[in-house]
This record gives structure tokens, C-alpha cells and sequence, in this order.
């Protein structure tokens, strides 16, 4: 059941023209971090791997979501056994390839192999996870696309306060406590060191942030998940 609803949302993703879009964004952010003198290339592919992770996978899930809302899909999709669970591992995973593939290729491109395929790997798996949920569940709150846009603006200005931790911000206390604090910290925390920009690739380097990462997954499945459950079986009704 898993691969079928895994193999049908990468269908959907390719229908929906974002595949294309992830494509476009890919090619876009390797000419740009191939064009950058090699000092700035660890802070610009750490940057761009944050990005691609978080806001990609927040909007692709969000405006996905929405699609399926407006396209009766859940009043299909639950009729039969499928679960709540089934249907969020399923869209996660579909965007979680995606996000692992574009970074990847954009390192390759500016880096070669000269980057850390761990770290960056779970920082795409945490990305989608953490703020492909939180989009899904706006969208699932919100409803149709328009309305999703408008209201992912203030969300998407608190998970992108972790950036301020690369800029020369990042001496101030509040800066950095805001950067810790942040459900998207731990994944700009692992960009960083599948680049080695502030900590090392190794494993006791990135066990900090992926536990950091692990925790406010836990925290928002045991929070939000029940909502979302209810939000599903509300849009399937």
C-alpha cells in the first residue's frame, strides 16, 4: 500500500508541474553557487540547501495538499484502508527524494564530491518532515491555495530566522537563542556540516542538531498529529 500511495504521489508531483519547478530551482541554484568564488561556496550551498529543504518542502506540501482538497481526492483516498499515517509518509517521502535530489545535484555541480552526504540527507529528510508538516497542516486549516499563500507568509518569516545565525548577527544572545529555539535550527545546523562550515561531518558532530531536529519531530507528531488526523478526516468527509 505504501509504495503504491508513494509511486502515485510522485505521479501527482509531475502532474502538478513541480517536479519542473524543482528542476528549474535546481538548475537556478547550481549555476548560481557554481558562479561564487570558493571561499563563499560553503556559506552559499549551506544557505541553499537550508532553503531548498524548508521552504520548498513547506510550499510543495502546502499547495499540494490544497490541490487534493479541491480535487475531492480524500473522500477517494479514505474510503478505502488507507490511514492518516499512510498518506503523510507517503507525501513526505515523495518530497524528501526530491529535496535530497536537487541538493545533491547542486553540490555536485559547485563542490564535486567535496561535501558530506549524511548530514545533508537528514537535513532534507528533517526539512520535509518539519515544515512540509507544519504546511500541510495550514493547508489542510486554510484550504485552497490562495488563502495558503497569503497565510504561509508569517510562518515562513519565523522558520527563516535560523539564516541570522550565519549572518554577523549571529554575536548577538538573541539572535542566537532565537536560531537554537527555531523548529528549523537543527536542519540549518546539519546543512552547515554536510559543508563543514561550522561543525564537523562526522557522526558525534552532527548527533547534536539531529537530536535537536528529532525532538521538535517528536514534539509537533505528539501535538499536531492528532489535529491533523482530525483535519484529514474533516476534508475526507
Amino acid at each position: 500500500m505504501m509504495m503504491t500511495l508513494f509511486v502515485n504521489e510522485l505521479r501527482l508531483l509531475w502532474r502538478h508541474g513541480m517536479v519542473a519547478a524543482y528542476a528549474l530551482v535546481t538548475i537556478a541554484y547550481a549555476a548560481l553557487a557554481s558562479a561564487l568564488p570558493s571561499a563563499w561556496k560553503p556559506l552559499a550551498l549551506t544557505v541553499l540547501a537550508w532553503s531548498d529543504g524548508v521552504f520548498f518542502s513547506f510550499f510543495f506540501v502546502g499547495t499540494s495538499v490544497c490541490l487534493d482538497i479541491s480535487q475531492g481526492t480524500f473522500r477517494v483516498l479514505f474510503a478505502g484502508p488507507v490511514r492518516a499515517l499512510h498518506y503523510v509518509a507517503a507525501k513526505a517521502a515523495a518530497i524528501s527524494i526530491l529535496s535530497l535530489l536537487s541538493s545533491s545535484a547542486i553540490a555536485l555541480c559547485a563542490r564535486g564530491f567535496g561535501f558530506s552526504f549524511l548530514p545533508l540527507a537528514l537535513a532534507a529528510l528533517g526539512a520535509c518532515l518539519l515544515a512540509g508538516g507544519i504546511g500541510m497542516a495550514l493547508a489542510f486549516y486554510l484550504g485552497t491555495v490562495n488563502r495558503f499563500m497569503m497565510g504561509a507568509v508569517p510562518l515562513l518569516f519565523l522558520l527563516s530566522l535560523p539564516v541570522l545565525s550565519l549572518s554577523p548577527l549571529s554575536t548577538l544572545p538573541l539572535v542566537e537563542l532565537a536560531s537554537r529555539l527555531n523548529p528549523a535550527g537543527g536542519v540549518m545546523e546539519l546543512s552547515a556540516a554536510a559543508f563543514s562550515l561550522r561543525i564537523a561531518s562526522s557522526l558525534p558532530g552532527i548527533l547534536g542538531p539531529a537530536l535537536s531536529l528529532a525532538a521538535w519531530l517528536c514534539w509537533m507528531a505528539l501535538i499536531f498529529g492528532p489535529i491533523l488526523s482530525s483535519l484529514l478526516k474533516k476534508a475526507a468527509s
